[in-house]
C-alpha cells in the first residue's frame, strides 16, 4: 500500500480577532485621552453638604490616574533570529517528520501605563524573509504497513514557515510597590508552512504530491495568563529590565491545507503553549534605551481527526513547535 503523507495535515485571521485588536487599541486611546487627575478634581463638584464622590467614584478615579509621566515605553527589534524545529507525528500510519529553520524577524511593541498598578502591552513577532530546511519523513516501525523497508527514511521535501503573532496583554501589580505583575490577554497568531520539492525514501513506498507546492494555514485565538517582571521606566533611568513567564491555550483553531481545499480542520482548547522571554538595556539618551532581548516558547497541538464521506478518516497530526528567538532593541519613550 502507497501512502501520500501529505493528507497527514493550515486561514487568515478571524474577523473576531481583528475586532479583539481594534478594541485593545481602542482601550489604549480612550485611556490617553482622560483628563489628568487635577482636571478631574476642578471638574467634579463637592455637594455643599460635604457629600462630594461616593466611594465607588473615588476607586475608579485613582484606577486610572496617570501615575507618572515616564513609566511606559515603545519597542522595536532592529536585528533578530528566529530559530524553529517543527515536527509531526502521525498515529494513524505511524509517521514523524521533524524539520529546523532560520529566518529573519521584525518584533514591536509597547508598554502602556493606564494607573499606579496597571499596565496594558501590545507585542507583535513576524518572521521576514522564511528560511527553508530539509523535512524527513520517518516511519515509526519496520515493516512499515506490512512492507519491510530497507530505510525508515520516507520522504524528504524543503520546508518553510512563515510566523505572525500579536498579543495583548493587562498587567495588575501583585503587591504594592513591587515590580511584579500578573498578567491575562489574549493572542492571535498565524502560520503558514510551505513544502515543496518532494522526494521519496529508497523504498518507494509513499505516493508524492502531484501538486509542486502544498500550502497549509493555521490561525488561531489563544487564551494567556503569566506572570512578568518590569522595570517599567525608560525616560530618565539610566537601564530597564523585563522578564515575562506565559502559558497560553487556543481557545479557537482553523486548518486548511491547497491539497484538500474542501477540508477544513478546526478545534478549541487542543493544546498549550509556554514561553519565557527577557530584556535588558541601557541609556544612550535621555530618553532612548538600546539593548537586548531574547524568547524560547514551545508550542504542542493534539491530533484532529475527520471522518470522510468515503468512510475513511483525515487526521491532522499531532505536532509540536520550538523556537528561540533573540535580537537587538531600540527602546524609546519621548
Amino acid at each position: 500500500m502507497r501512502l501520500n503523507l501529505s493528507v497527514l495535515r493550515r486561514t487568515s485571521w478571524p474577523d473576531a480577532a481583528l475586532r479583539a485588536v481594534r478594541a485593545g487599541l481602542g482601550l489604549v486611546w480612550l485611556a490617553s485621552l482622560a483628563p489628568s487627575a487635577q482636571a478631574q478634581e476642578a471638574a467634579v463638584p463637592v455637594a455643599a453638604g460635604g457629600g462630594g464622590l461616593s466611594a465607588g467614584a473615588l476607586r475608579l478615579r485613582a484606577l486610572f490616574d496617570e501615575p507618572a509621566s515616564d513609566k511606559g515605553f515603545s519597542y522595536f527589534i532592529g536585528l533578530g533570529q528566529h530559530v524553529q524545529r517543527y515536527e509531526e507525528r502521525a498515529s494513524l500510519s505511524d509517521v514523524r517528520s521533524q524539520v529546523t529553520t532560520r529566518s529573519p524577524m521584525l518584533v514591536a511593541g509597547a508598554l502602556y501605563v493606564l494607573g499606579p498598578d496597571l499596565m496594558f502591552s501590545m507585542d507583535s513577532l513576524s518572521t521576514f524573509a522564511p528560511g527553508r530546511g530539509p523535512e524527513r519523513w520517518h516511519a515509526g516501525s519496520n515493516p512499515f504497513n506490512g512492507t519491510p523497508l530497507q530505510d525508515t527514511l520516507l520522504q524528504t521535501n524543503q520546508f518553510s514557515l512563515s510566523t505572525n503573532q500579536v498579543l495583548l496583554a493587562g498587567h495588575r501589580r501583585l503587591l504594592p510597590a513591587t515590580p511584579w505583575f500578573g498578567t491575562a490577554g489574549l493572542g492571535f497568531r498565524n502560520l503558514n508552512f510551505k513544502r515543496f520539492d518532494f522526494h521519496a525514501g529508497v523504498d518507494q513506498v509513499v505516493d508524492l504530491p502531484t501538486d509542486q507546492t502544498v500550502i497549509e494555514d493555521s490561525a488561531e485565538v489563544l487564551l494567556h495568563a503569566g506572570l512578568s517582571l518590569d522595570s517599567e521606566q525608560v525616560r530618565g533611568a539610566p537601564s530597564h529590565h523585563g522578564l515575562r513567564l506565559t502559558v497560553a491555550t487556543p481557545v479557537w483553531r482553523r486548518v486548511e491545507n491547497s491539497q484538500f481545499p474542501l477540508q477544513r480542520y478546526s478545534d478549541s482548547f487542543g493544546g498549550w503553549d509556554l514561553s519565557l522571554e527577557g530584556r535588558y538595556s541601557v541609556a544612550v539618551l535621555p530618553q532612548v534605551h538600546v539593548g537586548g532581548w531574547a524568547r524560547a516558547a514551545t508550542l504542542q497541538r493534539q491530533r484532529i481527526r475527520v471522518p470522510l464521506a468515503d468512510g475513511r478518516t483525515s487526521e491532522l497530526p499531532r505536532s509540536r513547535l520550538d523556537s528561540l528567538s533573540w535580537g537587538l532593541e531600540l527602546l524609546w519613550k519621548l
